[in-house]
């Protein structure tokens, strides 16, 4: 994918240009993922930035009790590669979320912009991530 641009934040109080919250993130994937390319995201967002979620809270398979609808299940996330992100006031830049699933080979490059809390969030068990080129962030 190439140029995306996402505005997931919601207006709120003034002073408070977006709010953050659940299901506010920008680019959000759940696996299984293989081969996933993201050239150019202007991401302005409430929570994440973006994020690769393999599984949650130990559920192998959010799709069998459709809690997040048909097509929503987990597993393994492999070759990613993501570069030039741009965070415009995003929670968190960068999620990698797995409670037993592995997220491996992702590389992440050249991420700009504001961050609200923190410029990345990595909870995994096993993985080989390589997050290099980092500038221009601030909170």
């Amino acid at each position: 994918m190439r140029n995306i641009v996402t505005d997931s934040g919601i207006p709120t109080e003034e002073g408070q240009p977006w709010s953050a919250g659940a299901l506010q993130d920008g680019l959000h994937f759940n696996g299984p993922i293989r081969y996933l390319t993201i050239d150019g995201a202007k991401i302005r967002s409430g929570d994440d930035g973006f994020a690769l979620n393999a599984n949650d809270a130990g559920t192998d398979d959010m799709g069998t009790d459709n809690e997040m609808g048909p097509y929503v299940s987990q597993g393994l996330i492999t070759d990613v590669a993501v570069s030039n992100l741009q965070c415009m006031g995003a929670d968190s830049g960068i999620r990698l979320l797995s409670s037993n699933q592995r997220i491996d080979r992702v590389v992440i490059n050249n991420v700009t912009g504001t961050i609200q809390s923190y410029l990345a969030i990595i909870r995994i068990p096993v993985a080989a991530i390589l997050v290099q080129s980092f500038s221009t962030i601030s909170t």
